[in-house]
């Protein structure tokens, strides 16, 4: 298949990657067929799927500190087997915790008034996390015991915990696993990358059908506004966090030095808009919406974002 786009580096640009959340959501929860392959490649069910179903895509938690923690995806198979997807950035441990909390309200939720609880052993549920960015040698499949919100009463055994890293990754093409790629696709900034990987896994016709989802998804202003968001707030925190470091430092060599203290102020607002405007260039952001939103002429940007070797 030939993307109906010009044929240059600009026009087999991704704007917006699959592991952003709502991207995420809008591809699949509109095409059952590719989540339903996308949960068979990583969990390898050792049965056949007669049904499947999307349930609800976002489960809250009760936790109120954790409500806009929520389950991306959640899908039914065979009436028995429940999945869970989430997208995010934590560390493994984060994530243990958090996904023992979605376990117990998804369990506690197929519980129905005078229900017997060894009926709800028969159900095994799968909480797929993708995108975990382990900080110690963990597993890749967790199990865990799953009890009653309330009474505390073990209801199930049989709860898994899988996690990727979607940022381990071989392009080279020695691993030609469908987990591999699909974390390619997911990752994916460029329409040839993602179709080639598709291939791996898809016939030629929803290989097309994929793409021209993509592609569709890629002219949805409310999303690439939001995407524009999340990057831009992305920036500027990572700016901040860098800037209080090197501020941390410079007022530490400066103390008792009024002089000292004043020009590393006036150094500091001058590189703290600098990294600002490096970190918007390193997560794709249009140089036009970076002059707008910093009042920095294009031309001063392009000498900075070319020191960058972008």
């Amino acid at each position: 298949m030939k993307i109906k786009k010009e044929q240059n580096n600009a026009s087999d640009y991704i704007k917006v990657p699959l592991y952003y959340d709502k991207a995420f959501k809008c591809m699949f929860l509109k095409n059952p067929k590719f989540l339903k392959q996308l949960i068979v490649d990583y969990l390898h069910f050792n049965f056949e799927i007669k049904t499947f179903e999307i349930k609800n895509s976002e489960q809250f938690i009760d936790n109120v500190f954790e409500r806009r923690k929520v389950l991306d995806i959640y899908a039914l198979i065979n009436g028995t087997e429940h999945v869970s997807l989430e997208l995010n950035n934590c560390n493994y441990n984060t994530v243990k915790l958090r996904n023992i909390m979605y376990a117990n309200k998804i369990y506690n939720t197929f519980i129905k008034p005078g229900e017997n609880l060894s009926e709800i052993n028969k159900h095994h549920l799968y909480q797929l996390n993708l995108n975990v960015c382990p900080t110690i040698d963990e597993p890749d499949k967790r199990n865990a015991r799953i009890c009653d919100l309330e009474t505390k009463e073990l209801i199930a055994e049989n709860y898994e915990i899988v996690t990727v890293n979607l940022g381990k990754m071989d392009k080279t093409g020695y691993n030609k696993s469908k987990e591999n790629a699909w974390n390619i696709i997911i990752n994916s900034k460029s329409y040839e990358e993602m179709e080639k990987f598709l291939k791996n896994i898809f016939e030629i016709e929803d290989t097309k059908y994929f793409m021209k989802e993509e592609e569709k998804m890629q002219s949805d202003e409310v999303l690439l506004n939001d995407w524009d968001a999340e990057v831009l707030n992305k920036s500027i925190n990572e700016a901040e966090k860098e800037n209080a470091k090197k501020e941390g430092i410079r007022v530490g060599e400066a103390k008792g030095e009024a002089r000292g203290i004043e020009i590393g102020e006036e150094r500091g607002e001058a590189r703290k808009e600098k990294n600002l405007i490096e970190n918007m260039f390193k997560n794709g952001i249009d140089i036009s919406l970076i002059s707008k939103v910093t009042s920095v002429p294009i031309k001063q940007l392009q000498k900075i974002k070319t020191s960058l070797f972008l």
